[in-house]
């Protein structure tokens, strides 16, 4: 089946699971800087590119630890990416306009 992410209501805590097993592994994935559980659990996934079944222990460990100290600069590009596209499509909104200019000044973003 997959990966899924399990939360509590306030999705102030988050784990993984695997669907098929019913499986929980993995960190337990806290709120942090005004993003839920949730949110970085997604987006730990998305950075990770592997099924995080396929991984052992220790190298999702090194994985997570990893993906912390690049998190900002993820959802920095992230959302650059998407104001992008608004651009291109013409939906930019006028008070996105000085953040995509102060995304795209960050060198550490391309």
């Amino acid at each position: 089946m997959s990966v899924q992410i399990m939360f509590d209501r306030y999705e102030e805590k988050a784990a993984l699971y695997c669907s098929s097993t019913d499986w929980c592994f993995g960190p337990v994935i806290h709120e942090a800087e005004g993003r839920t559980a949730v949110e970085r659990a997604e987006a730990f996934l998305r950075w990770l590119g592997v099924d995080a079944r396929t991984l052992d222990d220790s190298t999702l460990a090194t994985r997570w630890s990893d993906w912390q100290a690049q998190e900002f600069v993820q959802v920095d590009r992230e959302r650059l990416d998407a104001l992008e596209r608004d651009e291109v499509e013409g939906v930019l909104l006028d008070h996105e306009v000085p953040e995509l200019a102060a995304l795209r000044a960050r060198t550490d973003l391309r």
